[in-house]
């Protein structure tokens, strides 16, 4: 049997924001992010049997140290036991509209009156919620195991930004209210036409993005002349109109990058793109890969070259994870690493970014 159902959990939360939502696997994301719910699993494991890792440097990495503390002590806070919680757990629906339906939920407690269950996400997005997803999870573990369950909690632990993360209670009322919701879903996705596509979310992680009709319409719009002069005119904008075109350039960067994406598949398959009337071609160029010096061979060249050592000591670098690395290869670590760590670091003033809540 497959690893991925056809409507799988992890799809709900797209269909619901655009039935024509077709998922495109992999990505350098996607692996990324399978690294990271490893890790995630392998901190509930850990903490469920009381032992106490490292608190990683890593941001995303820390992240899923974080939400598996949070998940374990969100467990004892309902009064149940940690060594009951499951992780990377296959569950199935077994009864209703969507029986058969099943996914793998990052992880899973229940005592029978209560069902947890509980997905890490790598990256917060402001613009996906997975309520749907997890409402599927725990839809699955009652129908299977947990019948007479009254009460229901969805956590949700980002990676990226932990301070994101939410707990959310439902009774079994608001739960199946929301099942229903996906099972007539998916039954109006089968009917659904090119018309009902929706600019969301989800659209970049869509297989259908490169010709989608909502991401086609957006670039229609960008073709009239009134467009043009938006930046100019930006300070007499009223405030919901620049909201409206940020969601326009932000569509229209997806649509420029599933063009590009495109282009270079067919040059990759040998395929010319030109236009020679108009003298426009774009061919493949080769870029040589970043150059890494090994510090102990480059420090011996550089000296037999006559460079003096404290010049080159005032170029060399080393990350913060190496340092810490180091100091727990001589038996320091925790709170006490972290300090002398900080002790010899520069510490930059961090970035502000815009995103869409």
């Amino acid at each position: 049997m497959s690893d991925h159902h056809e409507f799988g959990m992890s799809k709900w939360p797209a269909v619901l924001d655009c039935l024509c939502f077709k998922g495109r696997e992999g990505g350098k994301d996607a692996a990324f992010g399978t690294e990271k719910h490893e890790l995630f699993a392998h901190f509930v494991e850990s903490t469920k049997v009381g032992f106490e890792a490292d608190i990683p440097d890593d941001l995303h990495a820390r992240g899923a140290y974080e939400g598996a503390k949070a998940l374990v002590a969100t467990v004892e806070a309902l009064g149940g036991n940690k060594g009951d919680i499951r992780t990377e757990t296959r569950v199935e629906i077994k009864e209703g509209a969507l029986e058969g339906v099943y996914g793998t939920a990052d992880a899973v407690w229940t005592d029978g009156e209560t069902i947890l269950v509980c997905d890490f996400k790598t990256f917060w997005n402001p613009s996906r919620k997975y309520d749907a997803q997890l409402a599927g999870y725990a839809w699955a573990v009652m129908t299977a195991e947990a019948p007479e369950a009254t009460d229901v909690v969805l956590m949700v632990c980002y990676g990226d930004n932990p301070s994101k993360s939410y707990v959310q209670r439902l009774n079994v009322m608001s739960l199946k209210e929301i099942v229903d919701t996906v099972a007539e879903a998916r039954i109006d996705r089968l009917a659904a036409t090119d018309n009902d596509a929706t600019q969301c979310g989800w659209c970049e992680l869509c297989e259908r993005n490169t010709t989608c009709p909502s991401l086609r319409k957006v670039a229609e719009a960008v073709t009239k002349p009134i467009y043009a002069s938006i930046p100019a005119q930006w300070e007499t904008l009223p405030v919901e109109v620049k909201a409206q075109m940020l969601v326009l350039a932000e569509t229209v960067s997806k649509w420029a990058d599933a063009v590009r994406e495109k282009a270079k598949e067919d040059l990759l398959n040998g395929e010319a793109i030109e236009d020679e009337a108009n003298g426009i071609r774009y061919v493949l160029q080769h870029r040589s890969g970043r150059k890494t010096p090994r510090p102990v061979d480059a420090w011996t060249m550089l000296v037999g070259r006559g460079v003096d050592g404290e010049a080159i000591k005032a170029r060399l670098s080393i990350k913060a994870t190496d340092v810490k690395d180091l100091l727990k290869s001589v038996g320091i670590k925790g709170k006490v690493a972290d300090e002398l760590v900080e002790s010899v670091s520069d510490v930059g003033n961090g970035s502000t970014v815009m995103v869409r809540g």
